[in-house]
């Protein structure tokens, strides 16, 4: 590895053989010179001839806050420390304002040179190497977990495990690792989905196994006890967003909110929006709750905006002491200023549910916008315009104000998304509600290579017309293409998030119960 070169520029600097030797041991050059000017001519004849700059601050002749300023005008990139016997404010700020990279105070010792030294040059280096050496111990603990049986808990911990390598790749200029990372993931994911597919069906019919919870119990679980305990309480339900995006978004809400509590369930199969939304708001698995309210499901199924009703059948099915205010903030385009004075004349006897399809937003702007389109094709992009767009949102604004004003928030989804890359070949028209990642209906097929062909949908809670009706349902990163233009599919493939199917993103959600912070306890 090349030496990190130290231009070393002070009066006195024959004083500080010691400070060099050690520098020099620990695998830097250093370079001493008695004079601004000496400094200033060296980098005028050759730019490139150091890394970072020690200067003193008081030299005779030119100084050093003059010899900062010459070589910012000159090398405005170039690292330079500040060693001076001045503790003054005001020189501080003077040398801040030229731009100063650092500032250490005489008398100093080896280290802490050494210390400003790597801090400006290596930390990204350093930052990287733990990053490497966190991923290798993460990588094999996961390898060795996935031979063996695993619990539902257990694979709720390798998702929080993956949801950080994903943060943290990111800054890892590695592609080997990003590599592995990916290849880990998909392993992941098939295991996980046989894993779902084989217990699904004995979690629905026995209520004696260990199981997780499911979105079809998070009301009578979490929501109701709070609607019922909190003066004023809130729930928002930000759907088609997965734990990564979840993490982001909490990031901005900490600065108003504590967490009081996160929580991790599995939403309903399929995780489809009708499904899983219908799940949630009226704890009946899809079969039950269109037995019980055909027209709502009929209507749901086929992408009518019965949200409102839905949320509000939930509730009054679950008993809930007071009366949901809806909101579909996004849909209805609807502004913070708008629904809180409805909130406040609706009184104490009511609370607000705001609710809102992130996955369908991105979608909708994707048809009109190739720029979205792109940006939307990777993890870390969809997880970067994630956090563009909330920042900048009305449902931040309303949180922010609702935490002002004392609101307990319940945040949530009803399932996740997952970045869909690969074609999978399907045969036959559905009758039921299909979409990218699941098909039903009585003369369908695909490809039994790839997902799972369901002969038997009412064991997984699934609505059926009658004894022929099959379902498909992809996992993976695969998304369904007619048989017709499969070929054109290969050729030209998809990036594209999409829900419906099986994986961790999508079938595992988190659950935020978030107090209101104090005016003493505001971060800033």
């Amino acid at each position: 590895m090349l030496r990190k070169r130290i231009l070393w520029i002070d009066d006195e600097v024959e004083f500080f053989r010691a400070h060099i030797m050690f520098l020099e041991a620990r695998g830097y050059s250093v370079q001493p010179v008695y004079s601004g000017n000496d400094g200033l001519a060296i980098l005028r004849k050759n730019p490139n001839a150091c890394d970072i700059v020690l200067l003193d601050e008081q030299m005779p002749g030119k100084d050093g806050l003059t010899t900062l300023k010459e070589i910012k005008e000159m090398l405005p990139d170039l690292p330079v420390v500040m060693v001076t016997k001045s503790e003054e404010e005001d020189l501080m700020e003077r040398a801040i304002g030229k731009k100063i990279d650092g500032y250490l105070t005489k008398p100093v010792n080896p280290s802490q040179i050494l210390m400003e030294c790597k801090n400006l040059l290596q930390s990204h280096e350093i930052l990287s190497d733990e990053l490497k050496n966190s991923f290798v111990k993460s990588y094999t603990e996961i390898e060795a977990k996935l031979h063996g049986e695993l619990s539902f808990k257990e694979w709720v911990k390798i998702y929080q495990q993956i949801v950080r390598r994903d943060l943290d790749t990111e800054g890892v200029d590695d592609e080997n690792i990003r590599q592995r990372h990916c290849s880990q993931k998909n392993e992941i994911n098939t295991k996980f989905s046989d894993f779902l597919m084989y217990n699904y069906p004995i979690w629905l019919k026995d209520e004696t196994t260990e199981k997780p919870t499911l979105s079809t119990e998070i009301m009578q679980k979490y929501i109701i006890p709070e609607v019922n305990q909190s003066k004023k309480f809130a729930l928002v339900v930000l759907d088609s967003i997965q734990l990564g995006q979840f993490v982001m978004i909490q990031r901005f809400l900490k600065k108003n909110f504590q967490n009081s509590g996160t929580y991790f369930y599995f939403s309903t199969l399929p995780t489809t929006l009708p499904h899983a939304y219908s799940s949630f708001f009226t704890g009946l698995l899809p079969k039950d709750f269109a037995k019980e309210k055909p027209d709502l499901w009929e209507s749901l199924a086929v992408g009518a905006n019965v949200f409102k009703e839905i949320a509000e059948y939930g509730f009054k099915r679950h008993k809930c002491k007071k009366t949901p205010l809806f909101f579909n903030i996004l849909k209805d385009n609807l502004k913070a200023s708008d629904i809180i004075p409805q909130i406040e004349s609706a009184g104490e006897k009511s609370f607000p549910v705001i609710f809102a399809d992130f996955l369908d937003l991105l979608q909708s702007s994707n048809k009109q916008s190739k720029f979205v389109k792109e940006v939307i094709s990777s993890g870390k992009a969809f997880r970067g315009m994630t956090s563009v767009w909330f920042e900048k949102s009305e449902l931040h604004k309303l949180l922010q104000i609702m935490s002002r004003e004392n609101y307990t928030v319940a945040f949530t989804s009803s399932s996740g998304n997952v970045l869909c890359t690969t074609a999978a070949e399907y045969y036959g028209n559905a009758s039921g509600y299909s979409n990218m990642r699941f098909r039903s209906g009585e003369n369908i097929d695909a490809d039994r290579r790839i997902g799972y062909h369901i002969i038997n949908p009412s064991d997984y809670g699934l609505p059926i017309k009658n004894e022929t009706t099959g379902v498909n349902i992809l996992n993976g990163n695969y998304y369904f293409a007619p048989h017709a233009t499969y070929r054109e599919n290969t050729k030209q493939q998809l990036s594209i998030f999409e829900r419906g199917g099986i994986s961790l993103e999508e079938i595992i959600v988190p659950l935020a119960i978030m107090k209101p912070r104090n005016d003493d306890e505001l971060e800033i």
